[in-house]
């Protein structure tokens, strides 16, 4: 069977990432490492291997998938879009601001927006002769 697909890992939802949103999730719980992966029916060193995979300390011997994920929102009774963002699994939503930058370039006047669309152009030229 595939891998699924890896995004970069990146902040989201206040945490810098699975290891923060890790480390924030003992402390509320009260719990250690190892009794988190117990709680998971993992090995005992899965949460502070999935921590150091994060950091970038060292290779990963363990990933988080969905399936984990989904146990992990049960346990930490929080939403599992959080925990697969920050695990790679899923691309954050689209930024609300950028979104609705379309919309605000048509609010524009004319010659505003012609001069939003110069400057789109010359940028794209300066990419393409890279």
């Amino acid at each position: 069977m595939p891998r699924p697909r890896r995004y970069p890992h990146v902040p989201y939802a206040g945490y810098e990432g699975l290891t923060d949103y890790l480390h924030q999730q003992r402390q509320r719980l009260d719990m250690t490492a190892n009794q988190m992966s117990d709680a998971l029916g993992k090995a005992r060193h899965y949460i502070s291997d999935v921590s150091w995979r994060d950091n970038g300390k060292k290779p990963p011997r363990y990933g988080v998938n969905a399936e984990t994920a989904a146990k992990m929102a049960k346990l930490f009774d929080d939403d599992e879009h959080i925990i697969r963002v920050l695990a790679g699994l899923e691309l954050p939503p689209p930024d609300i601001e950028a979104s609705g930058l379309a919309d605000r370039i048509m609010a524009l006047s004319a010659d505003d927006r012609e001069l939003v669309s110069l400057l789109i152009n010359a940028l794209r030229g300066r990419r393409r002769r890279k």
